[in-house]
């Protein structure tokens, strides 16, 4: 069966893939984007299919994770943001490896025809160029184009902003000892790394680069710059609102003086490459490489 007879709702769409970077704003503009009438959006926000299937020994867990939380929905009194996507958890807890579970999923969605199919999932950054490979193939078997999303977040920030996500939900941060860096944390803020590599395997015509920073200031240059490479109309966001923000979290917030130089120093490589890469786009609030 051809995918234009299996998945008619895909065929001729472009999949927008956004590969992070994680704190840096995905979360609110997945929600940018699902209020976008050309643009189709899963609940989900992040799918965690091909960091799973082609990543798998940082992100196989995320597998485990779906079944967990799928089981959690019907042993347990399901929570306010569980219980109206049981039917969207449970699809993704049988995709487990399976390429046409996770395309069926999103063809089921697409009945509207919208132009544009959006997974927002920021640990695909931690994907090989091999896998990245992999991605294009599959995308391109449906008859889909394919156009990628990469934000920066100034990397100090970013990180710190990781930390407090991770204290916000319980878990360690691992910032009680003498700067104890966890490599997890590390890499997902390696733009040095992870900007060539999607540039590598996708061509730069189909890798848009963004600031953070950029987008919340001017969203009429920059946010706007985003819909037309995409080839979407550009329409007005709610700057006021919030998602997923970590600014409640007080206990990271400050940070003297000999922490930041020590973050300055192990994301140096990282400032450098971007100044001599972006120049005058990087925005003026971030920091400078020691």
């Amino acid at each position: 069966m051809s995918s234009g007879e299996r998945f008619k709702y895909l065929e001729g769409k472009t999949m927008f893939l956004c590969f992070g970077a994680q704190k840096a704003g995905t979360s609110w503009l997945h929600d940018y984007f699902s209020g976008h009438s050309q643009f189709l959006t899963s609940p989900l926000k992040e799918m965690h299919f091909f960091d799973a299937l082609l990543a798998p020994e940082r992100c196989a867990h995320f597998d485990l994770l779906f079944v967990r939380w799928l089981h959690r929905q019907t042993a347990e009194p399901a929570t306010a943001y569980e219980k109206p996507h049981f039917k969207h958890i449970l699809a993704r807890a049988r995709m487990r490896g399976e390429p046409e579970l996770y395309f069926d999923y999103f063809n089921g969605l697409n009945k509207a025809g919208r132009e544009f199919v959006c997974d927002f999932t920021p640990s695909y950054s931690l994907i090989a160029e091999p896998g990245l490979l992999e991605i294009d193939r599959l995308v391109a078997e449906q008859g889909m184009a394919l156009k990628v999303l990469f934000v920066m977040r100034d990397p100090v920030q970013r990180y710190l902003s990781a930390l407090r996500h991770k204290e916000r939900d319980g878990r360690s941060t691992g910032e009680g000892g003498e700067f104890s860096y966890r490599e997890d944390d590390l890499v997902r803020g390696r733009y040095d790394l992870i900007i060539p590599r999607l540039v590598s395997a996708f061509g730069a015509e189909r890798v848009h680069v963004a600031f953070y920073e950029s987008i919340f200031a001017a969203p009429d240059t920059h946010l706007r710059n985003l819909t037309d490479f995409l080839g979407a109309a550009y329409v007005q966001p709610d700057l006021k609102k919030r998602v997923n923000s970590t600014d409640g979290v007080k206990s990271l917030k400050k940070i003297d003086s000999r922490k930041l130089a020590r973050h300055l120093e192990v994301f140096s490589p990282v400032y450098q490459y971007v100044q001599t890469a972006y120049g005058e786009k990087v925005p003026g609030t971030w920091h400078k490489a020691s």
